[in-house]
């Protein structure tokens, strides 16, 4: 063929590879609706709790103080407290993440026809994007044990799929025969991530009675808090504003990067790793770790592995909160180093389209496979298939999906960014971020070596079974709840 010469059209090349064009096509628009979806559900989000923390903020309280009629000694007061409060929160160092940049969004000269009035009237009718959109986890709570059970209240900004919730859920699970646990949250998606354990939705806009009326009805032992910061952290003080009335412990998880609520009712702050307590914690001795438990009897190695040595993979929801746009990178210059690499990306989200747009520009689609949103009880069919596991983030506070892969006896390399370094353990393993190239010749380095390959495997698993399982995780929790609540009696 010259260089002149037209290609031949989908009709001319056989009515398979027409097939194939309209499939693909239609993916990509299904692909388009998806992520505009996505966006604009988060966008939705996004804004009333933007509004809410508006309406709750400093700033806006004291607005509405200088604006009352009459002003009198009560309301200087006021004022005199919350300008010493913002002025405060201003001088009060604060951890920076990198700033969100845009996701380019690839449209096709096909999809252009597709109008913003068609996918706004997609979006009417569409579940949410996200994981939570599959069939529920329907929680297994044991039989009680004999007597009473104690009363726990998990207190969770959001009761979606994500690994604070599913440690919630691993702790109804395991201490369910004991404890008679349910989660106060602000929002649950709909369809629900997890069936099984009663839950209660209170919004930033619930009045502060509607959150003390809550705990009187409730009437825990023990409150645990899984806390993350951010825009939460309004309601998550609406929460603490009402346990101020309950006489009994509170545990407070700190599960990110952030540093942990300070309240005068937390009688333990328990981190995820030794990262985050490094970071923010104060060395006061009411401070623990815990790492999060894996299922390590889901996630273990098969007899016979079937990963080709060649595939590699990373399991993330594809959001802003561990990647960024640029975590693909990594995955495609390994490709371009080492071409019979497959790749395979396992999850969903707004940075997908992204993604795939990067991998589309590079001449790559071929090497990818890119499965969207997929249960939790399938994920270790698609951990086989990996040869290295990636985790290319560019914050950590702990990375289940990464002690999931070093149970299944999977080498993981990744940036050395928040607690992956405290889970590899090995510094051959890890690259500076962002260097997307350095992290790429550490892949390609273990795909062409399959001895170390499976020395880190075994030393992985070993690893995994001594510091990651859920019994271990559900037995620290038994002793520090049985030792608060006898605290409290």
């Amino acid at each position: 063929m010259s260089h002149n010469q037209e290609p031949p059209s989908p009709r001319s090349a056989g009515p398979d590879e027409a097939l194939r064009v309209e499939l693909r096509r239609l993916e990509a628009l299904v692909a388009t609706r998806d992520t505009a979806v996505a966006r604009l559900t988060s966008e939705n989000r996004r804004l009333e709790v933007a509004f809410a923390v508006q309406r709750d903020s400093r700033w806006s309280m004291l607005g509405d103080v200088l604006r009352r009629r009459p002003f009198g000694s009560a309301e200087f007061v006021q004022v005199v407290r919350l300008g010493a409060k913002l002025l405060q929160s201003r001088l009060r160092p604060r951890v920076q993440s990198p700033p969100a940049a845009a996701v380019p969004l690839a449209i096709p000269e096909a999809e252009k026809a597709v109008t913003v009035s068609a996918l706004v009237r997609a979006t009417a009718s569409a579940s949410p994007v996200t994981s939570d959109a599959l069939a529920p986890y329907r929680i297994n709570i044991p039989s009680p044990a004999l007597g009473a059970r104690r009363q726990v209240v998990h207190v969770i900004a959001n009761f979606m799929t994500g690994g604070s919730s599913r440690l919630v859920v691993d702790l109804v699970e395991g201490l369910g025969a004991h404890y008679d646990q349910r989660v106060l949250t602000s929002f649950a998606p709909t369809p629900a991530a997890y069936e099984g354990v009663p839950v209660e939705v209170l919004t930033l806009d619930s009045s502060p009675k509607a959150f003390s009326d809550y705990f009187i009805r409730a009437r825990p032992d023990l409150v645990h808090v899984h806390y993350w910061g951010s825009t939460d952290e309004p309601w998550y003080r609406r929460a603490f504003d009402a346990l101020d009335k309950l006489v009994c412990p509170v545990i407070e998880n700190v599960n990110t990067p952030v540093a942990p609520l300070r309240s005068k009712r937390v009688d333990r702050y328990v981190y995820v790793s030794d990262y985050v307590k490094d970071q923010f914690g104060d060395g006061r001795d009411a401070e623990s770790v815990i790492y999060p438990g894996s299922n390590l009897a889901m996630v273990a190695p098969p007899a016979a592995r079937g990963d080709d040595g060649n595939t590699i993979g990373m399991v993330y929801r594809l959001e802003r909160d561990k990647l960024d746009e640029n975590s693909i990178d990594p995955l495609i210059e390994t490709v371009r180093r080492r071409p019979r690499t497959r790749v395979l990306v396992v999850g969903g989200g707004t940075l997908l389209a992204g993604f795939r747009h990067k991998v589309s520009a590079a001449g790559l689609d071929g090497s990818f496979e890119f499965t969207g949103f997929v249960r939790y009880e399938d994920l270790p069919d698609f951990y086989d298939r990996m040869s290295v596991f990636v985790a290319p983030v560019w914050q950590e506070s702990f990375g289940q999906v990464s002690t999931f892969a070093m149970s299944m006896g999977i080498p993981v390399v990744g940036y050395a960014t928040g607690a992956i370094p405290e889970i590899v353990r090995d510094d051959a393993l890890v690259a500076r971020f962002p260097d997307a190239s350095a992290l790429a010749a550490l892949i390609v380095n273990l795909l062409d070596d399959p001895v170390r390959r499976a020395l880190v495997a075994t030393r992985n698993r070993e690893h995994a079974r001594t510091w990651f399982t859920v019994e271990g995780m559900v037995g620290r929790y038994m002793q520090m709840y049985g030792a608060l609540t006898a605290r409290a009696d």
